[in-house]
């Protein structure tokens, strides 16, 4: 972990300004929650003039177990609005809730936000992001124009905090950006990082004593790269939304999802952790990791979920299907490929293109051949094929794309 400053060490908080949204961007690793709670939610004048807002439902039950961050307790927005008065329930604590439920309250009170002194938005990127997942309005985008109007209207100091900021700049309102000397945070490293193309090959590869993690899209896709995993001989784990109706966690899945959140560690006996946007920014894991991998093109989505795991790391694996490496599986070499298993090829090597499909085979071949390998094509039987092999000479500059998804020596 490079640096030796938490962001609590370094944040001068005197810069805050009403009628600007002030953006502290600072990497994943330097005690932005932290700094949050104890710096910044401490300028209002008592703990309910602070609002603390998150992206995720696992989000806001993580921080909800910091001694001075509490769930809404019941009648709170009526309480805040002034329509209700239950002083019995009101604790001394910040109120910490997703930008959703934000978004429910400011559609019942227009006003809502005025109500604050300070309003901490905590992985701010996803309230513009988080707006754009479905037609406008619904309560992201409510939210996000509750913020702006709240900037705009200058009674509320707004702070916006994030490691990958660049998302804020479709919010349409002032912003200042709040001087921190990034130079000497704290952040998490990596050994090495290496650049794949083929996720499927990937997980194969990587040696089954080595313990990690995967970030992807969508559950259809966890689901699938679970299966490669246990193949493979791992014991891989999924968790993902606890809203998702398609595809409810199992009692086994929501077990580790409580562990993890209770204890930010994945419990001992899985070796493959699996998890998508609904953990991205949500949760911890201090247990040990060998390797995580990010599979996604966004830096945003890759340093937000690379940060979940909250300690140096051998080896990180990002997606990139231009300029990753790949190799074709032995039964494919040195014999006529027919149609059939030239569609089993693709699939095997499982690179696709934007569109979600395997790659072409003509986009396919010049990836092969700028990867070492050489190909004739003839008919059989009036049939055509292709026969692929390696070249000898290039065959080791392929190879050598594999070579650097070793590891160093566990410690």
């Amino acid at each position: 972990m490079e640096g030796e400053a938490f962001l609590s060490d370094l944040l001068n908080v005197e810069q805050f300004e009403p009628g600007v949204l002030n953006v502290v961007c600072a990497p994943c690793g330097c005690g932005k929650t932290t700094c949050a709670i104890n710096r910044i939610a401490p300028l209002a004048s008592s703990p309910k003039r602070a609002l603390y807002l998150i992206d995720t439902r696992n989000g806001c039950e993580r921080l909800s177990q910091e001694e001075k961050l509490t769930t809404p307790y019941k009648w709170y927005p009526e309480t805040i609005a002034g329509r209700y008065f239950n002083a019995d329930r009101i604790d001394d604590k910040v109120v910490v809730a997703t930008y959703a439920k934000f978004g429910m309250w400011v559609s019942q009170y227009p006003n809502f936000a005025d109500n604050f002194e300070i309003i901490i938005c905590d992985e701010a990127h996803n309230m513009v992001q988080f707006a754009t997942f479905s037609p406008e309005p619904n309560c992201a985008s409510i939210a996000r124009n509750a913020i702006r109007d709240a900037v705009l209207i200058g009674k509320t100091k707004v702070i916006a905090i994030t490691a990958t900021p660049d998302f804020l700049k479709r919010l349409q309102c002032p912003k200042k950006d709040i001087e921190v000397d990034r130079s000497r945070l704290r952040h998490y490293t990596e050994s090495q990082i290496v650049r794949y193309a083929s996720i499927n090959q990937l997980i194969q590869q990587i040696p089954k004593e080595k313990i990690g993690g995967l970030y992807v899209s969508r559950v259809q896709q966890m689901l699938q790269f679970e299966a490669i995993a246990r193949e493979c001989g791992r014991n891989p784990i999924c968790v993902w939304s606890l809203t998702n109706e398609e595809h409810p966690m199992t009692e086994e899945q929501l077990r580790v999802r409580n562990h993890i959140l209770d204890r930010e560690e994945v419990p001992e006996e899985y070796d493959f952790f699996i998890f998508n946007a609904s953990c991205e920014t949500a949760i911890n894991i201090r247990s040990y990791t060998d390797f995580f991998i990010a599979h996604n093109t966004n830096p945003t989505h890759i340093e937000q979920a690379r940060g979940r795991y909250r300690r140096d790391i051998d080896t990180l694996y990002v997606l990139d299907t231009e300029n990753g490496g790949f190799s074709v599986p032995e039964e494919y070499l040195n014999h006529p490929l027919f149609k059939e298993e030239k569609d089993a090829l693709r699939a095997s090597i499982g690179i696709k293109n934007n569109k979600g499909r395997y790659l072409p085979w003509r986009e396919l071949t010049q990836r092969l051949t700028d990867n070492g390998y050489t190909f004739s094509e003839g008919r059989i039987e009036n049939r055509p094929y292709i026969h692929r092999e390696r070249v000898r000479g290039k065959d080791q500059r392929a190879t050598s794309v594999f070579c650097r998804w070793g590891f160093p020596p566990r410690h």
